[in-house]
């Protein structure tokens, strides 16, 4: 009879975890299929368009997500996922220009990666007036200032005000930056690495 029951336990915890993988694996493709849309350049994406790109019913979609908001959620959490390593500590004992070097081809790489996601949540206006959108940024920029700060802490401290050529260097390596030399200029993204390493370095060149 104990073996029976243990069996049992077993089967029920391999239906509930199978359950499990499929409710993530679904709620992957919404979310994944919501990202396509807006890397597309749909500007208004109905539910009836995210069911069918992901291969699911409408009524799926609401059953994993309440409204639009969370599925925004949901995809900038694992758009944070995916740029995390680009955002580790600056090791503040290397060089100067090491360390820029080094700056400049994270926030590149990082860009690369979430500029279709970024564009198209601003082409959106729901989603550029999404609480949960502007909530990310704050955070993405509170952690790439740190980055900065951190990484920098000696040469910042060069200036009689070392907050002072902060705010120039958050925006020479800014995603603003960077996508008016990609997009407006027409830059390759070695030409941008090369502009924006030279501007911050000026920046840390301590005057008088």
């Amino acid at each position: 009879m104990p073996k029976e029951s243990t069996v049992s336990e077993q089967s029920l915890e391999t239906q509930v975890d199978g359950r499990v993988a499929r409710s993530e694996r679904t709620r992957e493709a919404i979310a994944e299929a919501l990202l396509e849309l807006l890397e597309e350049g749909v500007l208004r994406p109905r539910a009836q368009e995210i069911a069918k790109r992901a291969d699911v019913a409408v009524r799926t979609v609401f059953q994993h997500f309440d409204d639009m908001e969370s599925l925004y959620g949901e995809i900038l959490r694992r758009q944070s996922e995916r740029i995390a390593p680009f955002l580790v500590p600056l090791d503040p004992h290397r060089s100067t220009a090491d360390k820029v070097r080094t700056l400049v081809e994270m926030r590149d790489n990082m860009y690369a990666l979430a500029a279709p996601l970024r564009r198209g949540m601003v082409r959106v206006e729901a989603a550029a007036n999404s609480k949960t959108f502007e909530s990310a940024l704050e955070e993405l920029r509170r952690v790439m200032t740190q980055q900065i700060q951190q990484g920098f802490v000696k040469e910042l401290h060069l200036y009689t005000d070392p907050y002072d050529v902060l705010p120039r260097i958050e925006a020479i390596t800014s995603f603003e930056m960077w996508d008016h030399f990609i997009q407006v200029q027409g830059s390759s993204r070695t030409a941008v690495r090369l502009h924006m390493t030279v501007m911050v370095l000026r920046e840390l060149q301590p005057t008088g």
